[in-house]
């Protein structure tokens, strides 16, 4: 089982019966990509949502990382169009990335994203 552990800043896979870690792989570092949320798995790789530390929707800069599952290595990242929304959850669904906007975001007004509480399909290309 794998868990986004942000006060590691690392996705740590653990084993879900005794809750033992079993591997880390450290958190994308990048300029303006210093908050992380969910990840979903894809085939032997990890998506995860990355983002800017910023105080409103209009300055947000959401992407995604891929990590490679048995090196930890990045092997892709992707950036969403410019205030198209605010990504936390994130799911892998009949072969598509399925991701949601909770509407709250640490230092933001509640619901500033135009796209507060929607569940959208996300589409790479």
């Amino acid at each position: 089982m794998w868990i986004a552990a942000l006060r590691l800043r690392g996705n740590i896979r653990v084993d879900p019966k005794t809750w033992q870690p079993e591997m880390i792989i450290p958190f994308y570092q990048a300029p303006n990509r210093t908050r992380y949320h969910d990840i979903t798995i894809d085939n032997g790789t990890m998506w995860q949502i990355v983002g800017n530390d910023c105080k409103s929707y209009k300055d947000y800069s959401p992407g995604l990382v891929r990590y490679d599952l048995a090196t930890g290595k990045v092997i892709e990242t992707v950036d969403f169009a410019p205030n198209s929304c605010d990504p936390h959850g994130l799911a892998m669904h009949e072969g598509r990335l399925v991701s949601c906007d909770a509407g709250i975001h640490p230092g933001w007004a509640n619901k500033d994203s135009p796209t507060a509480g929607w569940i959208f399909e996300i589409e790479i290309s």
